[in-house]
């Protein structure tokens, strides 16, 4: 049972365990909190005056994985991780290796990528001191 939780997409496992089917409206419902902490990036992102970033870099020759933001030229990328309250992929231990893999993989390509949650997304004091750093980093 697991494994065909683990090769469909449509299903996820809820708070209890449990698993469930994921609706249109359920999938719909993701895409806007994805969008929503996107944009909140982006405000705190602009606030600091920082150079304009490009979306979804597929940054690996060989896999599809992509930087939700990132500067090409200074090899600095951006992901967001949305979910950290429930059990969303980001969480759950195969997809936490996943993201190891793919954040391994573009530190041994020459990337530096910085993380944010959707919770410090929401702490302006965080994200004040962690752009401060990147614009540090990337005005040199």
């Amino acid at each position: 049972m697991q494994q065909a939780i683990k090769d469909n997409p449509d299903l996820q496992i809820d708070g209890d365990g449990l698993p469930q089917f994921k609706t249109d409206a359920r999938r719909e419902l993701e895409r806007a909190q994805r969008e929503s902490l996107s944009r909140l990036f982006l405000a705190h992102w602009k606030r600091h005056e920082l150079p304009e970033l490009t979306m979804e870099y597929q940054f690996h020759p060989v896999r599809k994985w992509r930087f939700d933001f990132c500067l090409i030229d200074k090899r600095v990328a951006i992901e967001i991780h949305g979910g950290t309250r429930k059990q969303g992929r980001h969480n759950r231990a195969e997809g936490f290796a996943r993201d190891r893999e793919k954040m391994n993989a573009a530190q041994l390509l020459g990337w530096r990528v910085f993380e944010f949650s959707d919770v410090t997304l929401r702490d302006r004091e965080a994200m004040d001191r962690q752009l401060q750093q990147i614009s540090e980093i990337i005005n040199g």
